[in-house]
């Protein structure tokens, strides 16, 4: 599950997170068969592969009334554990249907219902919180059972059709849902979650009258935070090239500030571009000077340009021929070494045969 300032992607599909293989998660006495198909009276095995089931509790007001792709739902919702411990219960939560608002158990799930239905939805940890749980509440790869009623069901909204603030705070809860999947390290879907929200805010735009400055700023300030935390999650994934243009976005609408021209600064760096990465971070430092953060960066980057360019003038050496001065220093040293021990033991090699002859001649 989700909380209630999750986001909702606009034209992601389903997100179904594999995490390795599991037994099939069937309440007792239900056992797998095709996609949608009836396994008892009232049991579905949405997906065909026994992760995913569902059990109707209240029929609904017709399969006319389920919800169309990027519909607005809202539900009643209740999971448990196996052992029955309740760990979340949400009412009148809000999300849309296919575009990975929520966990893929609910998308999947709600998907397959009718307005007014109730019904049981016992899912694999693998659509609904992974390997990871969601500590202390829910364990690792926790199997749950939710009970969930469909409330209302809406026709997906026409954008042109929605107020400014209407879409500032959807737009706002994507980027929250972006959050919810950063803080899991679930980076893809973050960096969806905050695409779709610029997506939205782009539509924003259009609806500001040219002097209405509370609407702007309003606007460039989601904007700003859309492409900061798109930049952070980019970099996660090494998408270098992608998150420099997030962070040019970012300053394009506030050249002074400081997560960017941080971020941009480490892409650089990670690119290769010590020099332009030092220089971007000067900048960074200015607007923020009792930073350890930054001013640690910025020393670990000036020793890096100094290894740099060390190692440069040695290639360049190298490649001309040329020589260190202290290694020729040595040369020369070693050379004059060399010939005064030459010379020192040709001058004992005469004076032992001066001595010698000396000898020979008065015996």
């Amino acid at each position: 599950m989700v909380s209630s300032n999750s986001d909702e992607t606009v034209t992601s599909n389903v997100i179904i997170q594999e995490t390795g293989d599991e037994q099939p998660y069937f309440p007792s006495g239900v056992s797998g068969t095709q996609s949608e198909q009836t396994t008892s009276s009232e049991m579905f095995d949405i997906l065909g592969n026994g992760s995913l089931v569902k059990k109707i509790i209240k029929e609904g007001q017709g399969y006319i009334t389920r919800p169309e792709k990027s519909g607005i739902v809202t539900i009643n919702a209740k999971g448990m554990l196996e052992d029955g411990t309740v760990v979340e219960q949400v009412n009148n939560f809000v999300f849309s249907i296919g575009e990975g608002d929520v966990m893929s158990a609910w998308d999947v799930g709600v998907a397959t219902m009718e307005k007014g239905e109730i019904a049981e939805l016992y899912t694999d940890a693998r659509h609904a919180y992974g390997e990871k749980g969601r500590p202390p509440e829910i364990p690792p790869s926790a199997k749950l059972k939710y009970e969930i009623e469909l409330v209302e069901v809406l026709e997906p909204p026409l954008l042109s059709e929605l107020q400014f603030n209407e879409v500032i705070t959807l737009a706002d809860r994507k980027r929250e849902r972006g959050n919810y999947y950063f803080s899991r390290n679930e980076h893809s879907h973050a960096i969806n979650s905050y695409s779709q929200a610029l997506k939205l805010l782009g539509t924003a735009s259009i609806k500001i009258a040219d002097d209405n400055k509370e609407s702007t700023e309003a606007l460039n300030k989601c904007r700003l935070n859309c492409y900061n935390n798109l930049a952070a999650a980019q970099i996660k994934i090494e998408g270098y090239p992608a998150a420099l243009q997030s962070c040019e976005s970012a300053l394009r609408i506030e050249p002074q500030n400081v997560k960017a021209l941080f971020r941009k600064a480490k892409i650089l760096s990670s690119l290769g571009e010590t020099g332009k990465a030092i220089a971007t971070l000067k900048k960074a430092v200015v607007l923020d000077p009792t930073s350890t953060l930054l001013q640690a960066e910025l020393n670990k980057l000036k020793q890096r340009r100094q290894n740099e360019e060390k190692s440069e003038k040695t290639m360049y050496k190298k490649m001309f021929g040329l020589h260190d001065d202290n290694q020729e220093n040595n040369n020369v040293e070693s050379a004059a070494s060399k010939w005064g021990y030459y010379i020192g033991a040709a001058c004992v090699g005469l004076v032992a045969a001066a001595f010698a002859m000396y000898r020979y001649n008065h015996n």
